[in-house]
């Protein structure tokens, strides 16, 4: 899920003047929303990184992609790993995933 305050995602936002999405445009959400969200329909949730920079950056593709975008999946998964013990980390990411547990 994109965040509204990942570096990228805010560059994105910027760009479209922070006007309401139309169409099929990307919709930005903050970690509290995620959370409100998913545990409201589904039950206890968490969010987790997927990754910096863009919205699904995954260390499994770089053998795809030009030398010079290397460096930046490498550097989001040092970060998405970091975040798993430093939590503030989660709130400038640009791509999270929420896990949920069904409610009883």
């Amino acid at each position: 899920m994109p965040n509204v305050f990942g570096i990228r995602c805010l560059y994105h936002q910027v760009r479209r003047g922070f006007r309401d999405t139309r169409d099929f445009e990307v919709r930005y959400w903050t970690v509290r929303e995620l959370i409100s969200a998913f545990e409201e329909e589904i039950g206890p949730s968490q969010i987790f990184v997927d990754g910096y920079f863009s919205l699904n950056p995954q260390v499994s593709d770089v053998r795809f992609m030009p030398v010079r975008y290397r460096a930046i999946v490498h550097m989001s998964e040092a970060l998405r790993k970091t975040s798993d013990w430093f939590r503030p980390l989660i709130y400038i990411a640009d791509s999270l995933y929420v896990s949920s547990n069904r409610k009883q």
